[in-house]
């Protein structure tokens, strides 16, 4: 038999079960309850990657000799960089390509790659901020400078070819940064109608991060810019104009490494040249305002230089010594010494450009 105090409790739960199903039938009525979050591996691609201008950047790790490496990059070996700059590239292990987008996926899809490319996709940098990051360096290293600038005023400094420059610990890695500019204009059927094609300028700048300072930059971000988180190579900073579909690509190599060119390995199996038909012949275009500066001379010395060279330093003594380091070895490849990589990083760099350019308007001007 209930008591009074077991009806009331009685009471109570069934009306805390009413108000339960109340609130359930309610929220049936309602809005339906959120579908839950898809998991990461369920989205499509296109749907995590960023639209609009800026830049697709992926990196390469391949394991290829130097010949297997430049007669793999031999059909695009005419669209190599060829400025001042470019050239300066070179003589501290780094070589430029300017190729049309599909070309470059092609050669560089067939080379045997080591794990799988790390790509990402970049907005528009208005800014300098870290492209790569090369491998870190905890107790420094020696590296050969194929031009060094030394002094703070710009009037002041003196070039000092084959420099050789010791740097503390830390990492090197590239700064880059670019911006929208008109193309040439493109006549079209209309009388005195023309398109305005638009292109990128893309910068990129060399930069030795010392180990203290690569430390906080891990721990959290920056405040300050990225070029002044550690000493940029100033006299590399190079400018690249890149037309939609153009594809720049960066290769790690010694500027000792002599890759045959496309006619010398025609005969043998591989992806071979385009045509001319197919691939009208678009050199890559530099912004050079920088006097010429001749490379470190590769090539031998002439007999009498050489005899009276040998003269000077006398008797050698003990082994000879190693190759040191270039930039773009100690910051792209496994290279302990010059010309010793096992394993380099290549670097393509696609620019997302809009079909035409349309310049912004002022502020306080009304469009026409």
């Amino acid at each position: 038999m209930l008591t009074a105090g077991h009806a009331a409790r009685r009471v109570c739960t069934l009306a805390a079960l009413g108000t339960v199903a109340c609130m359930m039938l309610a929220g049936c009525e309602g809005d339906p309850e959120p579908a839950p979050p898809r998991e990461f591996s369920a989205l499509q691609l296109q749907e995590v990657r960023p639209a609009g201008d800026g830049l697709d950047v992926e990196f390469w790790v391949t394991d290829l000799s130097p010949v297997a490496l430049g007669r793999a990059l031999a059909p695009i070996s005419s669209y190599r960089s060829q400025g001042s700059r470019s050239r300066l590239w070179e003589g501290n292990g780094l070589r430029v390509y300017v190729v049309p987008a599909d070309q470059a996926r092609s050669v560089v899809g067939a080379l045997p790659l080591q794990g799988q490319a790390r790509r990402e996709s970049l907005p528009m940098l208005g800014r300098w901020r870290p492209l790569s990051g090369g491998r870190r360096w905890d107790s420094g290293l020696d590296i050969w400078l194929d031009q060094q600038d030394w002094g703070l005023d710009p009037g002041a400094m003196v070039a000092i070819s084959s420099g050789r420059l010791t740097l503390g610990g830390g990492t090197l890695r590239l700064l880059a940064r670019s911006w929208l500019v008109a193309g040439t204009p493109v006549l079209s059927g209309a009388e005195d109608s023309a398109r305005v094609p638009a292109a990128m300028v893309l910068q990129l700048l060399p930069q030795h991060v010392d180990a203290a300072r690569s430390a906080d930059l891990l721990a959290g971000p920056a405040l300050n810019a990225a070029t002044d988180q550690g000493q940029t190579f100033e006299r590399l900073l190079v400018d690249l104009i890149c037309d939609p579909g153009q594809t720049v690509l960066i290769v790690p190599a010694h500027p000792r490494e002599e890759w045959p060119q496309a006619s010398e390995v025609a005969s043998r199996p591989g992806p071979a040249a385009p045509a001319a038909s197919d691939a009208p012949e678009v050199k890559p275009r530099e912004i050079d305002d920088a006097p010429a500066v001749d490379p470190v001379p590769l090539a031998a010395p002439a007999a009498a230089d050489a005899q009276t060279a040998d003269q000077l330093a006398g008797p050698a003594a003990g082994p000879a010594l190693p190759d040191l380091l270039t930039l773009g070895e100690a910051m792209l490849t496994d290279a302990i010494v010059g010309r010793g990589a096992h394993r380099r990083v290549i670097i393509s760099i696609t620019p997302r450009i809009p079909p035409e350019f349309q310049p912004v308007p002022m502020l306080g001007h009304s469009a026409r």
